[in-house]
């Protein structure tokens, strides 16, 4: 047995030798040059991306949207603690966020231009209006009189 040195994770690699009796159809020097670019392709995203970040945007403003709107309904049994007390802002940004995700779902899933190429506001509008009506109920819950 020959005894062979070990090899780590930053030795150089070297390309083995070609069998003998096999023609490669080239050498490693024109394999290595023979590289094209793709024609069309551009550095913005391309269709598949934006169509994979539209379904998945899509499924998230269903989701979260089928989420606002159970705790709406659940808002609504008891809807004079919440309009006419000190949640009444907590409860009308709930509205107006629960509205916005039933609209962006809906405009993602009828495939809408406007929307689709507007991917990144459709997100942010998913995104933050979250944020605003958190932030309403927290702001809420912290002013509160004890």
């Amino acid at each position: 047995m020959s005894k062979r040195a070990r090899v780590t994770y930053n030795d150089e690699t070297v390309e083995s030798p070609a069998r003998p009796g096999k023609e490669t159809a080239r050498s490693g020097a024109a394999a290595r040059g023979g590289v094209a670019l793709v024609e069309g392709s551009a550095p913005r995203q391309s269709q598949e991306t934006l169509g994979l970040l539209a379904n998945r945007l899509r499924t998230v403003a269903l989701l979260l949207g089928a989420g606002f709107a159970v705790f709406l309904l659940r808002e609504l049994f008891s809807f004079q603690q919440y309009v006419t007390g000190p949640h009444a802002n907590v409860f009308f940004a709930h509205v107006v966020v629960t509205l916005l995700l039933a609209l962006l779902a809906q405009r993602l899933c009828v495939k809408c231009e406007k929307v689709h190429n507007r991917l990144r506001v459709a997100e942010l509008l998913i995104f933050g209006g979250q944020l605003f009506s958190f932030s309403s109920l927290a702001t809420t819950i912290c002013f509160l009189p004890r």
